[in-house]
């Protein structure tokens, strides 16, 4: 029983390493913005709580409105 486990498990790790993952290209910038653009829209109105959102945002250098 081990030795069918192990012989099972080392042909799905083969597998998962022979088996190439696509990935989607997205370059740093558009991650950036696209990612800024999701903390802006999880606090549009930012309040008590929200200031890890805004210290992400300041260190990132986002553009955002200035009355955010």
């Amino acid at each position: 029983m081990k030795q069918r486990l192990s012989l099972l498990i080392m042909l799905l790790a083969l597998l998962l390493i022979a088996v190439p993952v696509s990935a989607q290209q997205v370059s740093t910038a558009e991650a950036y913005q696209t990612t800024g653009q999701f903390i802006v829209n999880k606090a549009p109105n930012p309040s008590f709580g929200d200031e890890w959102f805004i210290i992400a945002l300041a260190r990132g250098e986002y553009n955002v409105s200035k009355d955010y």
